[in-house]
């Protein structure tokens, strides 16, 4: 998972990783997983994006979230 500033995950500006994480192919089985994530190192206020990278080794996707971070560090999602 990344942290970015605008919804192009393809232009490699990523603000940070969050997490990476690792699930088989599994056919219809669903897989899930936690990340815990420290925002102090993003700008104190601001809009930024939240995505996810799903990739099978030759072909990926992005599946991502808005969110705007306040002064007081609180996270909204829209």
């Amino acid at each position: 998972m990344y942290v970015d500033q605008d919804r192009n995950p393809y232009n490699g500006n990523a603000l940070a990783t969050i997490a990476t994480n690792h699930h088989a192919a599994t056919g219809s089985a669903l897989a899930q997983s936690t990340a815990s994530w420290d925002t102090t190192g993003l700008p104190h206020t601001g809009y930024f994006y939240v995505y996810a990278k799903i990739s099978d080794g030759s072909r990926q996707r992005f599946r991502g979230k808005h969110f705007r971070k306040s002064d007081y560090s609180a996270i909204y999602c829209q």
